[in-house]
């Protein structure tokens, strides 16, 4: 197994971290009004509740990005995929927290999980990637 180097995992954290603000925490924060609207209630939006949302999303970003640093090697396929894989998981983790438990809920959450994953996935690593070889990215290798 090969660890990853003080550096590694401080960029891994940075990462999650902001990444967690964006995604987890704005872009929960766009699916809650959404899901309100979906409900028929008046979204209320408030700055003490978008602080509280972005620093849980602060939170789980750093929570998700440490399960990244552990799992980065043994998710395959290139930054995209693997990122899209990790997001995956990142859903079926937080899942028990998503409420109601609608499709529509699922449909406004899961985007951001996904993002977020990717995110992760293509900052965390730096120029070189995680196999120690070219990294193809999105656009596939030579």
């Amino acid at each position: 197994m090969v660890l990853m180097t003080p550096a590694g995992l401080a960029r891994t954290l940075v990462a999650g971290a902001l990444a967690g603000a964006v995604l987890l925490g704005l872009g929960t924060r766009v699916a809650m009004r959404g899901v309100a609207l979906v409900e028929g209630r008046v979204p209320t939006w408030t700055w003490t509740g978008t602080l509280n949302v972005v620093g849980m999303g602060v939170v789980f970003g750093l929570l998700f990005a440490l399960v990244w640093a552990v799992l980065r090697r043994r998710i395959p396929g290139n930054r995209l995929v693997r990122g899209l894989g990790f997001g995956v998981l990142a859903v079926i983790i937080a899942s028990p927290g998503l409420t109601p438990r609608r499709v529509s809920t699922f449909a406004l959450f899961v985007p951001w999980f996904l993002a977020y994953g990717v995110a992760v996935s293509f900052f965390a690593e730096g120029k070189g990637g995680t196999s120690g070889s070219r990294d193809p990215g999105i656009t596939g290798g030579v």
